[in-house]
């Protein structure tokens, strides 16, 4: 069944709504961020608000950010250049903090650093909610052809989502290996590269496309050559 939910709630929230891109002041470039998206910050939240959703709005040249949650609606002006983004807001009471987000977004995800002032720094992330954007959590069986057998039979790949990163993370045995990718409509990334005990450097490049409680691609390993890849959901 297609696992289209929620990568932070697991739950489908909104589909997409069909919107043109949003710009920058300056015009160059484009970033997409219509619909709504679903927002967290690492271990911490704004002093006195807890924003659970962000939509933004194009009002003449300007670009709006909302950020709605528990206290309520927050609007304030967001810079968007290419895949980058940066916006503010005060936070009520006598004791005003400006918090300040920064961060790059990257198919429907988004994230980056959030600067709390005297409260410090943290990492905040949000993920555009809606059909077409799939939940890969949980346990995948992977295969990769050209690969022994028994390595094969004992390999998992687990998904996780940290700020506009998607991180897979290849299990064999005791042995892990985290790779580095990007989640984009149902097309999907992700790379690794480490030294080996001689000196060498070893890696490979995945990219492929998930279609319900399957994925598969292609898999380039540098001087170890090209090959395809598939795996299955376990808890599905």
């Amino acid at each position: 069944m297609q696992r289209g939910r929620n990568i932070l709630s697991l739950v489908l929230a909104a589909a997409l709504a069909v919107a043109p891109a949003l710009a920058g002041d300056d015009g160059e470039g484009s970033v997409a961020l219509d619909g709504t998206w679903t927002m967290t910050i690492q271990g911490k939240a704004p002093p006195g608000k807890n924003f659970a959703s962000l939509k933004f709005d194009r009002q003449g040249d300007e670009t709006v950010v909302i950020m709605t949650g528990k206290g309520g609606e927050l609007r304030s002006a967001c810079e968007a250049n290419g895949e980058t983004l940066r916006f503010e807001h005060v936070t009520p009471g006598k004791k005003a903090t400006i918090i300040v987000f920064d961060g790059r977004v990257q198919g429907d995800l988004m994230g980056g650093e959030v600067d709390m002032g005297k409260r410090g720094k943290s990492q905040w992330q949000a993920i555009r909610e809606g059909e077409g954007v799939l939940d890969l959590s949980g346990t995948w069986t992977f295969f990769q052809k050209g690969l022994p057998r028994d390595y094969t039979n004992l390999t998992k790949l687990h998904f996780s989502q940290q700020g506009p990163n998607l991180v897979a993370t290849f299990t064999t045995g005791k042995e892990e290996t985290v790779c580095q990718g990007y989640l984009d409509g149902d097309s999907l990334g992700f790379e690794y590269s480490r030294a080996t005990g001689d000196g060498q450097t070893v890696g490979a490049n995945y990219v492929g496309g998930v279609s319900g409680d399957m994925m598969r691609g292609e898999v380039d390993m540098g001087e170890g050559g090209k090959s395809t890849w598939q795996a299955t959901r376990d808890d599905g």
